[in-house]
């Protein structure tokens, strides 16, 4: 096996072990803020990749557009590599997030406890500051 050495690869093993546990023991909520915090690694590491010029025509006796011309399908590129810092970053702030909308939530007396969890589980993958 073969171990990752991009922070953000690390990162992902953890949470997808721990999802898996999470689902194992049907704790949907933990699922769901794990699958969130997957996705905005994933996010964090997409390259943006410009659209392909391509040649619109209108093609006769058709009310649509189609596109003629190569760079149509999909494209692949490598991913972006995310330090130690970019991942913890990224954690902080879904944890800010998480924990200001709790607390805006509860300034209008609603109940935040919801995601005043979901912060606390954020928390544990941080990195204490050195």
């Amino acid at each position: 096996m073969e171990y990752p050495t991009d922070a953000a690869e690390k990162m992902r093993l953890w949470l997808q072990t721990d999802l898996r546990t999470a689902m194992k023991q049907r704790r949907q909520q933990d699922v769901a803020t794990l699958r969130c915090l997957i996705a905005a690694l994933d996010n964090a590491g997409a390259v943006r990749v410009e659209p392909a010029q391509r040649d619109y025509r209108r093609t006769e006796g058709q009310s649509q557009y189609v596109a003629t011309g190569s760079g149509d399908g999909p494209t692949e590129v490598p991913r972006k590599s995310l330090s130690d810092a970019d991942v913890d970053h990224l954690l902080r702030e879904e944890y800010e997030a998480r924990r200001n909308a709790a607390d805006q939530l509860e300034s209008v007396g609603k109940p935040a406890e919801l995601l005043r969890s979901e912060a606390a589980l954020v928390a544990r993958y941080i990195r204490p500051c050195a």
